[in-house]
């Protein structure tokens, strides 16, 4: 039972961690948007 909790926490902060880098890509393409059109 211990392990099987483990791999649950393990692949919840695996997808903690890709949303959030899929966060902060589009808020890092939505501040650089305005100085790529100029």
């Amino acid at each position: 039972m211990p392990t099987f909790l483990l791999l649950n926490l393990s692949v919840l902060y695996q997808v903690l961690i890709i949303s959030y880098k899929n966060r902060v890509a589009s808020l890092r393409e939505k501040i650089l948007e305005p100085f790529k059109q100029t």
